[in-house]
């Protein structure tokens, strides 16, 4: 067995409001799709998020490209802030380019 190379993953680090966290669990509880709603649910990524913003804890989450694609598709159907869209859709894309670049 050999290495053939090292692959870098992209974690971003980013801050949300408390009123973005609320918001984003509304969306994923409404959503059709399991892993969507599995963010809002005990455990899930934007239920620990709430209790952060809850109980005083940093407002800023590292996110993997995995869980930003799963951010987005949340707010892809209607109801969704616009600008929240907006601004998860560039975080996903400059996470993406930022893995091309560090992995050629």
């Amino acid at each position: 067995m050999n290495r053939t190379r090292f692959i870098y993953q992209v974690l971003s680090e980013v801050e949300f409001s408390r009123e973005d966290v609320e918001h984003l669990i509304d969306l994923s509880r409404q959503h059709y799709d399991h892993e969507v709603r599995s963010l809002s649910a005990v455990g899930g990524l934007l239920f620990g998020m709430r209790n952060q913003c809850m109980f005083g804890g940093p407002r800023t989450v590292q996110l993997s490209t995995r869980e930003l694609d799963t951010l987005c598709k949340a707010v892809e159907g209607t109801g969704a802030d616009y600008a929240l869209r907006g601004k998860l859709r560039d975080l996903l894309s400059e996470a993406q380019e930022k893995y091309r670049e560090l992995n050629p």
